[in-house]
């Protein structure tokens, strides 16, 4: 019963989340934003990847939450390109809390984030490479992927202890094996 209340409210989530992003979205490509009808429909699409997906069927929680939790992550990750160092902090608070968040739920996502900062890094390092020398370049972003094993420690110690490590392969709710 909490588990299926959970999944609904997935749609709204990700509908809030989505638009709150394309909103951002808009904003950096033209300063007046982007229409309502742009937003209001993106935002419904993508409102309905957790319900359409099969995940919902198949009762596989990790995909529903981490659909929903998408565009709120991605708006928070928007802030490393903030030029104010501070917010360039507040936003790898915000990007690490929902990264471990997500990661909760499928493990697999703070890989995925891993490999995404190292072609950033590397990118940046590429183009301009004094710009690495300025920790509050790099900092937040690794503030932001260090902080998620340190949050998700108590949960995945005993993984480790009992020798089911292979288990952070795993997401919510998916069979380990066929049924």
């Amino acid at each position: 019963m909490v588990l299926s209340a959970l999944m609904l409210f997935a749609v709204p989530c990700a509908l809030w989340g989505a638009w709150r992003f394309l909103r951002l979205v808009g904003r950096l490509v033209d300063p007046r934003g982007l229409s309502t009808w742009v937003l209001l429909w993106g935002s419904l699409t993508y409102a309905l990847v957790p319900a359409t997906s099969g995940a919902w069927g198949e009762g596989r929680f990790g995909t529903v939450a981490l659909a929903a939790l998408l565009p709120w992550l991605a708006h928070a990750a928007v802030g490393f390109a903030d030029p104010d160092p501070e917010r360039r902090w507040r936003a790898s608070w915000r990007t690490a809390m929902l990264l471990a968040l997500t990661a909760a739920f499928v493990p697999g996502i703070w890989l995925f984030g891993l490999i995404a900062a190292a072609l950033v890094v590397a990118a940046a390092a590429a183009i301009s490479p004094g710009l690495l020398k300025d920790r509050s370049i790099w900092g937040p972003l690794a503030l932001a992927l260090g902080l998620v094993p340190v949050l998700l420690l108590p949960w995945f110690l005993p993984l480790f202890v009992t020798g089911a490590a292979p288990g952070l392969l795993l997401e919510a709710g998916r069979l380990p094996v066929s049924a």
